[in-house]
Protein backbone atom coordinates (compact mmCIF):
# COMPACT_ATOMS: atom_id res chain seq x y z
CA UNK A 1 0.00 0.00 0.00
CA UNK A 2 2.11 2.87 -1.34
CA UNK A 3 1.61 6.51 -0.46
CA UNK A 4 1.99 8.64 -3.58
CA UNK A 5 3.06 12.27 -3.34
CA UNK A 6 1.68 13.71 -6.59
CA UNK A 7 3.75 16.78 -7.38
CA UNK A 8 2.88 19.28 -10.04
CA UNK A 9 6.00 20.68 -11.69
CA UNK A 10 7.14 24.12 -10.58
CA UNK A 11 6.52 27.33 -12.52
CA UNK A 12 7.89 27.17 -16.05
CA UNK A 13 8.86 29.72 -18.70
CA UNK A 14 5.71 28.89 -20.66
CA UNK A 15 3.42 31.75 -21.59
CA UNK A 16 0.13 31.78 -19.73
CA UNK A 17 -1.54 32.69 -23.03
CA UNK A 18 -0.45 29.56 -24.88
CA UNK A 19 -1.30 25.87 -24.53
CA UNK A 20 2.21 24.43 -24.15
CA UNK A 21 1.26 20.77 -23.79
CA UNK A 22 4.21 18.66 -24.88
CA UNK A 23 6.07 21.47 -26.64
CA UNK A 24 9.82 20.87 -26.19
CA UNK A 25 12.09 23.30 -24.40
CA UNK A 26 9.66 24.41 -21.70
CA UNK A 27 12.01 24.63 -18.72
CA UNK A 28 11.59 26.11 -15.25
CA UNK A 29 11.68 29.85 -14.75
CA UNK A 30 13.83 31.46 -12.05
CA UNK A 31 10.75 31.40 -9.80
CA UNK A 32 10.22 27.74 -10.65
CA UNK A 33 13.78 26.82 -9.72
CA UNK A 34 13.28 28.48 -6.33
CA UNK A 35 9.99 26.59 -5.91
CA UNK A 36 11.69 23.29 -6.77
CA UNK A 37 14.35 23.90 -4.13
CA UNK A 38 11.75 24.77 -1.50
CA UNK A 39 9.75 21.69 -2.46
CA UNK A 40 12.77 19.44 -1.99
CA UNK A 41 13.37 20.84 1.48
CA UNK A 42 9.79 19.97 2.46
CA UNK A 43 10.73 16.32 1.86
CA UNK A 44 13.82 16.46 4.08
CA UNK A 45 12.22 14.31 6.80
CA UNK A 46 10.38 11.96 4.44
CA UNK A 47 11.97 8.67 3.44
CA UNK A 48 11.12 8.16 -0.21
CA UNK A 49 11.50 4.77 -1.85
CA UNK A 50 11.56 6.21 -5.36
CA UNK A 51 11.02 9.29 -7.51
CA UNK A 52 9.17 8.98 -10.80
CA UNK A 53 8.69 11.81 -13.28
CA UNK A 54 7.06 12.81 -16.51
CA UNK A 55 9.77 13.10 -19.20
CA UNK A 56 8.95 16.77 -19.88
CA UNK A 57 11.83 19.12 -19.03
CA UNK A 58 9.85 21.14 -16.49
CA UNK A 59 8.92 18.00 -14.56
CA UNK A 60 12.43 16.51 -14.56
CA UNK A 61 13.92 19.85 -13.47
CA UNK A 62 11.45 19.95 -10.59
CA UNK A 63 12.43 16.42 -9.57
CA UNK A 64 16.21 16.99 -9.61
CA UNK A 65 16.53 18.90 -6.29
CA UNK A 66 14.27 16.31 -4.67
CA UNK A 67 16.51 13.56 -6.01
CA UNK A 68 19.56 15.33 -4.61
CA UNK A 69 18.12 15.70 -1.11
CA UNK A 70 16.72 12.14 -1.13
CA UNK A 71 19.79 10.62 -2.80
CA UNK A 72 17.56 8.91 -5.36
CA UNK A 73 17.72 8.64 -9.13
CA UNK A 74 14.93 10.18 -11.21
CA UNK A 75 12.94 7.52 -13.05
CA UNK A 76 11.00 8.74 -16.08
CA UNK A 77 7.79 7.31 -17.49
CA UNK A 78 5.71 8.25 -20.53
CA UNK A 79 2.66 7.13 -18.55
CA UNK A 80 3.14 10.23 -16.36
CA UNK A 81 3.44 12.62 -19.28
CA UNK A 82 1.33 15.68 -19.97
CA UNK A 83 -1.81 15.26 -22.06
CA UNK A 84 -1.07 14.98 -25.78
CA UNK A 85 -2.90 18.04 -27.04
CA UNK A 86 -2.29 17.22 -30.70
CA UNK A 87 -3.26 20.03 -33.08
CA UNK A 88 -3.82 22.42 -30.19
CA UNK A 89 -0.21 22.27 -28.99
CA UNK A 90 1.38 25.72 -29.06
CA UNK A 91 -1.85 27.55 -29.91
CA UNK A 92 -2.95 30.65 -28.05
CA UNK A 93 -6.03 30.38 -25.87
CA UNK A 94 -7.56 33.30 -27.76
CA UNK A 95 -7.25 31.31 -31.00
CA UNK A 96 -8.76 28.24 -29.38
CA UNK A 97 -11.72 30.13 -27.91
CA UNK A 98 -13.82 29.84 -31.08
CA UNK A 99 -13.01 26.17 -31.71
CA UNK A 100 -16.12 24.04 -30.96
CA UNK A 101 -13.88 21.11 -29.99
CA UNK A 102 -12.15 23.33 -27.43
CA UNK A 103 -15.48 24.53 -26.11
CA UNK A 104 -16.62 20.92 -25.69
CA UNK A 105 -13.32 20.04 -24.00
CA UNK A 106 -13.87 22.71 -21.37
CA UNK A 107 -17.53 21.86 -20.90
CA UNK A 108 -17.34 18.06 -20.66
CA UNK A 109 -13.98 16.37 -21.00
CA UNK A 110 -15.52 12.94 -20.79
CA UNK A 111 -17.15 13.48 -24.19
CA UNK A 112 -14.52 15.68 -25.83
CA UNK A 113 -12.01 14.70 -28.49
CA UNK A 114 -8.74 16.56 -28.97
CA UNK A 115 -7.92 16.84 -32.70
CA UNK A 116 -4.82 14.70 -33.20
CA UNK A 117 -4.52 14.15 -29.46
CA UNK A 118 -5.49 11.86 -26.59
CA UNK A 119 -8.83 11.03 -25.11
CA UNK A 120 -8.96 12.11 -21.48
CA UNK A 121 -10.12 8.62 -20.53
CA UNK A 122 -6.87 7.27 -21.97
CA UNK A 123 -4.81 9.77 -19.97
CA UNK A 124 -6.52 8.67 -16.78
CA UNK A 125 -6.02 4.99 -17.57
CA UNK A 126 -2.30 5.33 -18.30
CA UNK A 127 -1.54 7.35 -15.16
CA UNK A 128 -3.62 5.11 -12.90
CA UNK A 129 -2.01 2.01 -14.45
CA UNK A 130 1.43 3.42 -13.66
CA UNK A 131 0.53 4.04 -10.01
CA UNK A 132 -1.02 0.59 -9.68
CA UNK A 133 2.14 -0.98 -11.10
CA UNK A 134 4.38 1.00 -8.75
CA UNK A 135 2.19 0.04 -5.80
CA UNK A 136 2.62 -3.63 -6.71
CA UNK A 137 6.37 -3.22 -7.18
CA UNK A 138 7.24 -1.20 -4.07
CA UNK A 139 4.61 -2.12 -1.48
CA UNK A 140 4.29 -0.06 1.72
CA UNK A 141 6.41 3.04 1.19
CA UNK A 142 6.34 6.64 0.00
CA UNK A 143 6.88 7.50 -3.67
CA UNK A 144 7.17 10.93 -5.27
CA UNK A 145 5.44 11.37 -8.64
CA UNK A 146 6.34 14.56 -10.53
CA UNK A 147 3.84 15.26 -13.28
CA UNK A 148 1.32 17.85 -14.51
CA UNK A 149 -1.91 19.37 -13.24
CA UNK A 150 -4.33 17.44 -15.44
CA UNK A 151 -2.88 13.96 -14.74
CA UNK A 152 -3.03 14.75 -11.01
CA UNK A 153 -6.68 15.81 -11.27
CA UNK A 154 -7.46 12.61 -13.16
CA UNK A 155 -5.85 10.47 -10.44
CA UNK A 156 -7.82 12.32 -7.78
CA UNK A 157 -11.06 11.86 -9.76
CA UNK A 158 -10.30 8.14 -9.99
CA UNK A 159 -9.63 7.88 -6.26
CA UNK A 160 -12.84 9.76 -5.50
CA UNK A 161 -14.76 7.50 -7.87
CA UNK A 162 -16.03 10.56 -9.68
CA UNK A 163 -17.82 10.29 -13.02
CA UNK A 164 -16.64 13.87 -13.61
CA UNK A 165 -12.95 14.48 -14.30
CA UNK A 166 -13.06 17.50 -11.92
CA UNK A 167 -10.97 19.66 -14.25
CA UNK A 168 -12.65 22.85 -13.09
CA UNK A 169 -13.15 21.89 -9.44
CA UNK A 170 -9.66 21.04 -8.16
CA UNK A 171 -6.91 23.62 -7.90
CA UNK A 172 -3.47 22.08 -8.54
CA UNK A 173 -0.87 24.84 -8.24
CA UNK A 174 2.78 24.81 -9.33
CA UNK A 175 5.03 22.81 -6.97
CA UNK A 176 1.99 21.70 -4.95
CA UNK A 177 1.65 18.17 -3.56
CA UNK A 178 -1.51 16.05 -3.59
CA UNK A 179 -1.31 12.80 -1.65
CA UNK A 180 -3.09 9.48 -2.12
CA UNK A 181 -2.71 6.14 -0.35
CA UNK A 182 -3.14 3.28 -2.81
CA UNK A 183 -5.29 0.21 -2.22
CA UNK A 184 -8.29 -1.44 -3.83
CA UNK A 185 -10.11 1.75 -2.80
CA UNK A 186 -7.45 4.48 -2.85
CA UNK A 187 -7.74 7.23 -0.25
CA UNK A 188 -7.13 10.93 -0.90
CA UNK A 189 -5.11 12.37 2.00
CA UNK A 190 -4.40 15.87 0.76
CA UNK A 191 -4.98 18.11 -2.26
CA UNK A 192 -2.85 21.05 -3.45
CA UNK A 193 -0.75 20.89 -0.28
CA UNK A 194 1.87 23.59 0.24
CA UNK A 195 2.40 22.96 3.97
CA UNK A 196 3.88 20.11 6.03
CA UNK A 197 4.06 16.66 4.44
CA UNK A 198 5.53 14.45 7.17
CA UNK A 199 2.17 13.67 8.80
CA UNK A 200 1.17 11.76 5.66
CA UNK A 201 4.02 9.26 5.73
CA UNK A 202 3.10 5.58 6.21
CA UNK A 203 3.48 4.33 9.78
Amino acid sequence: MATFFLIRHATSIASSNVLSGRSPGITLSDIGRDEAGQLARRFADIELAAIWSSPMERAVETAIPLGSISKLAINQSEHLNEIEYGDWTGMSFSSLAEDPHWQCFNHSRREAEIPGGELISHVQKRVVAQLAALNSEYGICSIAIVTHAEPIRLVLAYCLDSSDYLHDRLEIGPASVSIVRWSERPTVLSVNNILSLSIFCPA
